[in-house]
């Protein structure tokens, strides 16, 4: 099947291919961090603290994922910057 000049199948799997972000960056996944966390808290003395650690892992999950996004997308915009 033709679309716009090309086979549709084609035009599908390169938009299908295409990513902003390198592959590595699969392993910043906010369950991996929410893992992480978990293990450390299991590692810590029964007290008040590791109550409220523990209610706000997913919350720290996220919020240490959008800091590595952040942090990718100031040092990609230097990159580019500096190139032009």
């Amino acid at each position: 099947m033709m679309y716009g000049g090309t086979s549709f199948h084609a035009d599908a799997v390169s938009w299908l291919t295409f990513t902003a972000f390198p592959k590595p960056f699969a392993f910043t996944n906010v369950l991996i961090f929410f893992g992480l966390l978990k293990g450390v808290t299991m590692l810590m003395p029964d007290n008040a603290f590791r109550l409220a650690f523990t209610n706000g892992l997913m919350s720290e999950s996220m919020i240490i994922w959008f800091a590595i996004i952040l942090i990718f997308e100031i040092r990609r915009d230097r990159k580019v910057q500096k190139h032009k």
